[in-house]
């Protein structure tokens, strides 16, 4: 098929989103969860290692003192000498925060294994988002059959700071395409609203929205479905020149455990 070129949309074809759906990409919540216990647990190491700086501050200070001038009862080299006492302060200061951060930590381990062990695997993810396209495309383009597509999985396991990942963890993906009729004159933007809006009265929150001369897309999520879906429409030019409209939603799974993963 040959893609012939269209006129951009008008800003009523792609209205900016409202302020609410103006959302970026977050920090997950389980990637920030040990921030609290590694900051108290880092306070806690500073408190006690300045009480014992000042501490040995305060004894070499003293020796110094009391070998070179005549302001002490004893020098050091004396029996009578006495070491100053170092401060508590710090000390018990160092140890609250080390156990306030043992106690926060032991709960968020124990919260996060729950979640992982709750969470669901890639198949699972996909047959939960699977109702909702269908309908949503079958709502849309009503008695056209609906071509379905796996698409190759994105691997995303393994620790964050290395760049080459690992299949422990993955995202899988799935497409869904229908194609209209030549007698379909709806533009890309009404197709994909028509989805979206479909999708919304199940659920499903916008994401994201693009908008491009011949392409629109739309992404969504819903609470209880590990993944998102992107809803795209175009035109395509047949060889007869006639265009046809074809809409698609990609499901595309948050990075979950594989559980064919083996080590």
């Amino acid at each position: 098929m040959n893609i012939r070129p269209f006129d951009p949309p008008s800003p009523t074809d792609c209205p900016p989103l409202p302020p609410e759906l103006k959302r970026t990409a977050a920090i997950r919540p389980h990637a920030a969860w040990y921030t609290v216990p590694a900051a108290l647990w880092c306070l806690g190491l500073l408190s006690a290692a300045l009480g014992v700086t000042y501490g040995l501050l305060l004894d070499v200070g003293n020796y110094l003192v009391c070998d070179i001038t005549p302001d002490c009862a004893a020098t050091p080299h004396e029996p009578e000498y006495r070491e100053p006492a170092w401060p508590r302060t710090p000390f018990i200061l160092a140890g609250t925060l080390l156990a306030l951060a043992l106690a926060a930590f032991g709960p968020l381990l124990i919260a996060r294994r729950r979640i992982r062990r709750r969470r669901p695997t890639p198949a699972q993810a996909l047959a939960t988002a699977r109702p909702d396209t269908l309908s949503a495309l079958k709502a849309v383009m009503p008695g056209v059959e609906v071509n379905e597509a796996g698409d190759s999985d994105i691997n995303c396991g393994g620790p964050d700071f290395i760049d080459s990942k690992d299949a422990s963890k993955i995202r899988s993906r799935v497409h869904y395409e229908v194609v209209g009729d030549t007698s379909d004159h709806r533009s890309p933007g009404e197709l994909v609203d028509q989805a979206v809006g479909h999708l919304k009265s199940k659920g499903w929150k916008v994401e994201r929205k693009t908008c491009a001369a011949d392409d629109m897309s739309t992404t969504l999520s819903k609470t209880g479905v590990a993944g998102i879906a992107s809803i795209a429409a175009k035109r395509f030019t047949l060889r007869s020149g006639k265009d046809v409209p074809i809409l698609n939603i990609l499901v595309m799974t948050d990075c979950l455990p594989n559980p064919d993963w083996k080590r």
